[in-house]
């Protein structure tokens, strides 16, 4: 079992932060040619230079609170996360204009990455929401989405990233899902390879994978891209476990497979509530530490489903971690 008690080591944490704030200032200031946070290129150098960084997945609120975010954005910011992505969210209203996440995304700082699932939206619809996007500077994760509509102009991701292209040219980074154990939809890993290329070459840039619960499966998922010729940047997403219920409910969702002994620790602590979120935390660390060990990514974007405590101390410990055992270079080493 992975479960361990939690460690602290405040001035390890401290400098590790303070370094990161240094690279990610400057990132910034760097930065010109898409807007003020152009993911393409941070991405790009945090991964060349090897410095290990996490961004946050968050989950559009229903009520749209800004002291939510306020709040949110306030106890994460010693993570000095890479970006943000915002969970799609069409919450139809009055007319079909209206979005939740998108109505959100002013909250948002500019290093957003802003979800838009393809299925079901028309070519009119899409001009509107990439237009308020633009005029925000966010970036963009597009998706095909599970919904079974059929009646709107984007049956697949790729069909939405080559309009987006061909109406916007290079105004718009772009980032894509990857899926390591094999789309429920698809034929094989084969297909799933093929489609995720053909994405790439239609004009995304970076890919964020589905939820990793065993490092093997993202390990193995970049060998197999490199392989096939997919060299984007291939970011894994770690989940930490809130409780047993969220973990079976989250993996019935996105058809997310692990290995059998994780169901069977789960079930065995299923009843305290402390000791899953303990065990999360720790299995979330062994699976970062095995993917910077192997060299397949600097990068870690958090699945936080809006609870920052868990996702905070998650970052705290795997930067202990990285500190401790130097897996990190300073900027200023040679």
């Amino acid at each position: 079992m992975y479960y361990m008690h939690v460690y602290h080591s405040i001035n390890i944490t401290h400098l590790f932060f303070c370094t990161m704030q240094v690279f990610f200032s400057n990132e910034l200031k760097t930065n010109t040619s898409i807007g003020q946070t152009n993911l393409k290129e941070i991405i790009s150098r945090s991964q060349c230079r090897k410095e290990i960084f996490f961004s946050f997945e968050l989950v559009c609120c229903k009520n749209d609170d800004k002291k939510f975010y306020k709040k949110l954005f306030s106890e994460i910011k010693d993570c000095l996360p890479l970006f943000y992505s915002l969970t799609w969210h069409n919450r139809p209203c009055l007319n079909d204009n209206y979005f939740a996440s998108l109505e959100t995304l002013p909250e948002f700082p500019k290093n957003t990455l802003f979800h838009l699932a393809a299925r079901g939206l028309k070519q009119n619809i899409v001009l509107k929401i990439l237009n308020r996007v633009l005029e925000l500077d966010i970036n963009l994760f597009i998706i095909r989405g599970d919904g079974n509509s059929h009646d709107g102009d984007f049956n697949y991701a790729i069909n939405l990233i080559k309009f987006i292209k061909e109406q916007y040219n290079e105004k718009f980074c772009i980032g894509v899902a990857g899926y390591p154990n094999q789309h429920p939809e698809s034929l094989s890993k084969e297909a799933d390879l093929h489609y995720l290329k053909a994405k790439v070459e239609a004009g995304a840039s970076f890919i964020i994978t589905q939820i990793i619960l065993e490092s093997s499966s993202f390990i193995n998922f970049v060998k197999d891209c490199r392989n096939y010729g997919i060299n984007v940047p291939i970011i894994p997403l770690i989940m930490p476990i809130l409780s047993y219920e969220s973990f079976i409910k989250m993996t019935k969702i996105c058809s997310l497979t692990g290995p059998q002994s994780l169901y069977n620790d789960l079930i065995s602590l299923k009843d305290n509530t402390k000791a899953i979120q303990q065990y999360g935390i720790q299995l979330a660390i062994n699976i970062v530490e095995d993917i910077i060990s192997n060299h397949c990514s600097s990068i870690f974007h958090l699945c936080t489903l809006n609870n920052i405590t868990v996702a905070v101390e998650l970052c705290e410990r795997i930067s202990n971690l990285i500190a401790h055992k130097k897996m990190i270079h300073p900027l200023n080493s040679k």
